[in-house]
């Protein structure tokens, strides 16, 4: 009804028991309000990056944390549990209360016990997944999707292989068409996905889009490397990994200091390998791919600085590990092909990056 005052729940973005900001939310449907920074160091880098527009940028921050923040019993379930999550230790803490980040801390509580504050709600991604608690390790567990059911395993295999190529990685195992992993943040860091790090520089006209994504990291004194990248690019083309997007890859930061530490070990591997495809349609050529091209030949460009050994996987080492994590399944005609176009692939890919 017109001219009737609308009522307003107030928030402080947290880090653990340091404010970052005074968020005011209406009540009703939780939509940002106002935004009053009180300490953006703490906060958020995204958040740093945008001191000219912080309301719209706490707004985009929250939604990208949990993309169901818009309806409205979802909004309500996050701040029910304070808006907690296991890739860092920004919580929501409602004006008045005198709950502090050790009540409600995931790192350390036991949150699968009902009472206990969840990261489930902020926890996003295409597929469906949940933390879980196994030997007291914070564990995330992740679906496939039918009609083929194969992300957990390409997990498992693109793990593997990451071990054997010596690049830090998150290491996945597979039961029932579930992948499981520990969780690589502690209490003392978090990952900052790397689309935070977009706005620390405006883009130069005649910039291609890797060049200015290493300025903006230069920009940030993110200790990364062209290589580091560029093997993580070479990697995604051997697996045909075609959902490399800015939020599947990012940065550890420290939480004491706001330094950063590096590039996160890579995970995120399940939409690779033909993953939803039928063998007929399995083909090496004009893969959409993300995120600094469309296609893998037109990133290959930003390859050149990678110093992967791809001598180190042959044939027998790529069906070693196919063995291992299809088991008697590499027998199927599918995932016979697949094996058969990943060694060939690989062996092209090698031919072309020693010219």
């Amino acid at each position: 009804m017109k001219g009737v005052k609308k009522i307003m729940s107030v928030f402080y973005l947290m880090n653990k028991d340091t404010p970052a900001l005074r968020v005011e939310l209406e009540a009703q449907r939780h939509i940002c309000k106002e935004v009053q920074p009180i300490n953006l160091e703490a906060g958020p880098i995204y958040l740093a990056c945008q001191e000219h527009r912080v309301s719209s940028a706490f707004t985009e921050w929250m939604r990208l944390r949990a993309p169901l923040w818009e309806i409205g019993s979802r909004r309500k379930e996050i701040l029910q549990n304070y808006a907690v999550n296991l890739s860092d230790q920004y919580w929501l803490q409602p004006q008045g209360s005198d709950i502090t980040w050790k009540d409600i801390t995931p790192f350390r509580n036991d949150f699968t016990l009902k009472a206990v504050p969840s990261p489930n709600p902020c926890t996003d991604g295409r597929l469906p997944k949940h933390w879980a608690i196994i030997d007291d390790k914070r564990v995330v567990i992740k679906e496939s999707s039918g009609p083929y059911y194969r992300e957990a395993k390409n997990e498992v295999l693109a793990s593997l292989l990451l071990h054997v190529l010596d690049v830090p990685h998150v290491t996945y195992i597979e039961r029932r068409n579930l992948s499981y992993c520990e969780d690589f943040i502690t209490e003392d860091s978090e990952l900052v996905p790397a689309w935070q790090v977009l706005d620390a520089c405006e883009k130069k006209e005649t910039e291609n889009r890797f060049d200015f994504f290493r300025r903006c990291c230069d920009t940030l004194q993110i200790p990364v490397t062209e290589k580091e990248l560029a093997n993580m690019l070479l990697f995604d083309w051997l697996i045909f990994n075609e959902d490399r997007h800015f939020g599947n890859f990012g940065f550890i930061r420290s939480v004491s200091d706001g330094k950063f530490q590096g590039m996160a070990p890579l995970y995120d591997h399940g939409n690779s390998l033909w993953f939803d495809l039928p063998a007929a349609d399995f083909h090496c050529i004009y893969l959409k791919c993300m995120p600094f091209a469309k296609i893998f030949e037109r990133q290959s460009q930003f390859m050149r600085a990678s110093d992967l050994d791809l001598g180190r996987l042959t044939d027998r080492v790529v069906a070693e590990i196919f063995q291992k994590v299809w088991g008697e399944c590499i027998q199927e005609k599918t995932i016979a092909k697949m094996l058969y176009l990943v060694q060939r692939h690989i062996s092209s890919v090698r031919k072309q990056m020693e010219r």
